[in-house]
């Protein structure tokens, strides 16, 4: 499946994270241009003004990194139209 969204376990995590690290203003998140971070981030964020970044620097990749591992097929980045439509309002 390409860019699917986060699983009921997934969205769980995301609260978890946001309940362990919170944001604060002067914070500033490098988010990968895949569905399932930016939801993360999303629910992260919640409604914290942080300033966020949405960049294909930090793109799939498998850690540890080895030449012959693959990312996921399904972690596609996604386009910048996109991102802008379905993210605007928490990713700026």
């Amino acid at each position: 499946m390409k860019n699917p969204s986060l699983t009921k376990e997934g969205k769980k995590q995301a609260y978890l994270l946001r309940d362990t690290f919170h944001l604060k203003s002067e914070d500033t998140l490098i988010i990968s241009p895949t569905q399932r971070t930016l939801e993360t981030a999303q629910i992260w964020i919640g409604s914290a003004e942080v300033k966020t970044i949405v960049s294909p620097l930090v793109s799939p990749r498998m850690f540890p990194q080895k030449q012959e591992w693959r990312t996921l097929p399904c972690d596609v980045m996604m386009k910048r139209e996109n991102i802008e439509k379905g993210f605007s309002s928490s990713v700026r």
